[in-house]
Parts: C-alpha cells; sequence; structure tokens
C-alpha cells in the first residue's frame, strides 16, 4: 500500500517538479524582478528588499489592474532570485491544486480515490489550453494555478454543504472564512467572476429552494468575497468598452468556449440527458454549481479585449469539474471491463502527447542555456549593449515558454516601442546590461538541440565541455 501511494501520489509531483525546473525565468518574470512604478517605462532596477516588493504591488494596482494577491507573489518571487524555491513551492500548490480538484468531485477528504488523483493529471494536461502557461511559467502559474487553488479552497465548506444541509463551522473559522474570502475575491478577474455565479445560484438555491438558514461562514465568506472583488475589478479603468465593442467579444468568446471546451461541455450535456431521462434521477447539485462558475467564467471575459489561451484555465477546471461531478455518482453502472479500456485509452492518448511536450519543454531550456551563455559571456568581456537571437522554440503550449513574448527586436509601431521599453530593458537589468534587443528569425528545429545533447552524452572520451556544446545549440539557431 505504501509503495502504491508513493508511485500514485509522489511520482506524479516528481515529474512535474521537473518540468518546472527546466522551465526558465522569462517574460513578464523579468518585469517582476524589478522595483515596479508604471507597466510602459524603463525597468532598470531590481527589487532588492521587502520595502521594493510591496511598493511595487502598490504601483502595479494603482497603474496597471487589481491582481494584488499574485503581483505580491510575483515580486516577492521574483525578488528572491533563485527559481528553485519557487518550483518546490510550485509544485506543492500543484499537489494541492489536484488533491482540492478530487475533494469537490467527491465530496470528502476521505477515502482519497487514488484512480481519480492518477486521472486528474493526464486530463490536466490534454484539455488546459495553455498548459505550461498556467502551471510552469511562475508569473502565469502565480496568476493561475496559484490563484485557482485559493478559490478551491474557499468554496470547501460551501461545497461541504452542498450535500449536508446541516454541516456548519465552528465561529473561529466562519471568522476566518471572511479573509478566505477577501483573498479568493481578489485574484483573477475571470476566475473570480465565476466564483460570484457560483456563489449566486448556491445563495439562491440553499435560501429559496431548500430554505435553509444562512450559515455564518457563508455570509462572513461572502462578504469577504464581495469586498475582495470589487477591489479587484474597479482598479481597472474603462472596464465598459461599449455595445459594440462587447457584440464583438461576445463572438470571440463563444468562438473560444467552442474550441476549447466544446467536447467538455457536450460530455456534460450527455451525461445529464443520461441522468435524468434514463437513470431517473436528479442531477448532483456540485455539477450544475461548477457549470454556472464555469459560464460566467468564460463570458466574463466579453468584458475584455484579450483572449489568450491561458485565460481558459478556471472555466475549463470548472467545466472538467462539473462533469467529473456527474460522473463520479454513477461510476458503478459503468461495466468494469469499459472502465479499464477507457482508462488505458485516456493514458494512450497521454503518454506520446506527454513525451512531445516534455521534449519541447526540454528543448526550450536548451535553447534559453545556450542564449544565456551568451549573454554572460559577451558581458564579461565587457559587452553592454547586446543582441540575442530570438524567439525560444515551444513547438507545444505544455510548455513555459509557449505564444508568449520573448526579447523584442526594433520597434515598428508606438505601441511595439511601449512594449519594447517595458519587456528589454527589465530584461536586461535582470542580466546587468545597459540594453538588450532581439534578432528576429525563424525558430530552429527542436529535434536539432535533442541530438546535440544526446551525442553530447554518448560521447564518453571526446565529449566536449557544457559550454561548447550550448555554444553549439546557440550557433545552430
Amino acid at each position: 500500500m505504501a509503495k502504491k501511494a508513493i508511485v500514485v501520489f509522489v511520482l506524479p509531483l516528481f515529474v512535474f517538479f521537473v518540468l518546472n525546473a527546466l522551465t526558465p525565468v522569462w517574460w513578464d518574470d523579468f518585469i517582476m524582478a524589478c522595483r515596479f512604478d508604471v507597466w510602459y517605462e524603463t525597468h532598470s532596477t531590481l527589487a532588492a528588499s521587502f520595502s521594493d516588493v510591496w511598493n511595487s504591488t502598490v504601483n502595479m494596482y494603482c497603474t496597471w489592474h487589481g491582481r494584488s494577491v499574485v503581483d505580491f507573489l510575483n515580486f516577492l518571487f521574483m525578488s528572491i532570485q533563485a527559481k528553485t524555491v519557487f518550483n518546490i513551492c510550485n509544485t506543492a500548490v500543484y499537489g494541492l491544486f489536484v488533491f482540492l480538484m478530487c475533494f469537490h468531485i467527491t465530496g470528502t477528504f476521505r477515502p482519497l480515490f487514488s484512480w481519480l488523483f492518477v486521472t486528474l493529471h493526464p486530463l490536466l494536461w490534454m484539455l488546459i489550453p495553455a498548459w505550461g502557461q498556467n502551471l510552469l511559467w511562475l508569473t502565469g502559474s502565480i496568476n493561475y494555478l496559484w490563484t485557482g487553488t485559493l478559490i478551491l479552497l474557499f468554496l470547501i465548506p460551501f461545497r461541504r454543504r452542498m450535500d449536508d444541509s446541516a454541516y456548519a463551522m465552528s465561529v473561529p473559522l466562519s471568522i476566518l472564512w471572511l479573509f478566505a474570502g477577501i483573498v479568493a475575491g481578489w485574484t483573477m478577474e475571470n476566475s473570480a467572476s465565476g466564483v460570484f455565479a457560483l456563489l449566486a445560484c448556491y445563495f439562491v438555491w440553499n435560501k429559496f429552494v431548500r430554505r435553509n438558514s444562512v450559515r455564518l461562514f457563508e455570509a462572513l465568506g461572502a462578504a469577504g468575497f464581495l469586498s475582495g472583488f470589487f477591489m479587484l475589478v474597479t482598479a481597472r479603468p474603462h472596464l465598459f468598452r461599449g455595445f459594440y465593442t462587447l457584440l464583438l467579444n461576445f463572438m470571440q468568446v463563444n468562438e473560444r468556449l467552442m474550441k476549447s471546451s466544446g467536447l467538455l461541455v457536450l460530455c456534460i450535456f450527455a451525461l445529464s440527458f443520461y441522468i435524468l431521462r434514463v437513470l431517473k434521477q436528479s442531477l448532483p447539485r456540485p455539477a450544475l454549481f461548477f457549470f454556472s462558475a464555469a459560464v460566467g467564467a468564460a463570458y466574463s471575459m466579453i468584458l475584455s479585449d484579450h483572449f489568450p489561451a491561458r485565460s481558459w484555465f478556471m472555466p475549463q477546471v470548472f467545466f472538467l469539474l462539473s462533469l467529473l461531478c456527474l460522473l463520479f455518482p454513477v461510476r458503478g453502472r459503468i461495466p468494469k471491463k469499459s472502465a479499464i479500456a477507457l482508462f488505458a485509452l485516456l493514458w494512450a492518448a497521454f503518454v506520446p502527447w506527454f513525451l512531445l511536450g516534455a521534449k519541447s519543454i526540454a528543448v526550450g531550456y536548451l535553447f534559453t542555456e545556450a542564449r544565456e551563455e551568451y549573454v554572460l559571456e559577451q558581458r564579461n568581456l565587457g559587452v553592454r549593449n547586446i543582441a540575442v537571437k530570438t524567439p525560444v522554440p515551444a513547438v507545444y503550449a505544455q510548455s513555459g515558454l509557449w505564444n508568449g513574448k520573448d526579447v523584442l527586436p526594433l520597434p515598428r509601431t508606438p505601441h511595439e516601442d511601449s512594449e519594447f521599453v517595458a519587456h528589454n530593458s527589465a530584461w536586461a537589468a535582470w542580466y546587468g546590461l545597459k540594453s538588450v534587443r532581439g534578432i528576429s528569425g525563424d525558430a530552429p528545429e527542436e529535434g536539432r538541440a535533442v541530438r546535440d545533447v544526446w551525442n553530447w552524452i554518448a560521447q564518453s572520451e571526446s565529449r566536449p565541455s557544457r559550454r561548447a556544446l550550448l555554444q553549439r545549440i546557440y550557433d545552430d539557431w
């Protein structure tokens, strides 16, 4: 039993840690490493104290957006300048996140369903549109994985009462849930909007359908959540962008919904039909609440003017929770042979996908290391204005370097100029340079770097130095 527990619970987290360790500091991480005043400005000084971290968080709130909880964590981890600390913490948070997903599906912490824990890893890998940005990239994982974990923690007592109307928390814990609500509401705009929709449905159902009294933890938790949510959304100016813009955004959100979550939604509807019409049972309430959260999180994005794949993290998680909350109570009706076949099919699809994604992560690490070696060598030679090759290759969305901004080339438009100033100056400050610019070109073939490393390992006698290997990788870029 102990060996099984190690394999089921520890091995996936160890693999995650390795993938996280292969993901370099990148993109917005460099801005978060600097003392921050305004986003589109020259960032020239690294944050070196807690005072710098705190002041940067306040300035971010006053000038850019309201995600103060995650901004504080971003500035804090980058001020440490030792990513290993983050890798360990991020692995622990990822394990907690999957564990909390198991709880919200089953409604209990015990027993621990090992098959469910094992199943969630490949499902998340294949269903999250920007897995690497959401879970590996430092800034991205704090913005999405960590806030998702805070939200699932906050929803624990609400989930308990969905199954047991007599459930209540002690007075001290109920008071604590006021602050848990503030933190959960003060996270990410669309994720918190999903929780807002869930809580609205929850209170309507609890008060007017079941006619239950409102518990102290519910009142304080909801009050705290609304306070944090207010602080989050009011920091952004010009939230309402006009009806025509909202109409266009609505169409884009529908397109993203069909592309990213269409299969999940179809499965939810099909399974709901089976439960209602064939089994003649009512739908599990948690499934309905998580579905409302998914819809709320998705369609709140019509207020935005930017729809990156990483923003679909919590809508997809909520849809997945809804589907599995429907499936879990009827799992006993699935024939054992069919369940084994489905499980085997899932892993047959996941394993080659995992190998390709892991290769993409490893290649991104190799090219980043090669470029960093070049930069440090030039800096040691006294060069302070450096041009470097871009972009770092990342073919698969499981890489934290996928589909993002690297060192930018010389700008051609005013918007590119502001992005160039913000990102390149922060990148230069991180490496102690005066300036840096990108050299645009085609991304190199991923397999070439892997072959170079493999050949380097195989050459036991005439193996070149690590520096020579990285130089070769950079020259082939």
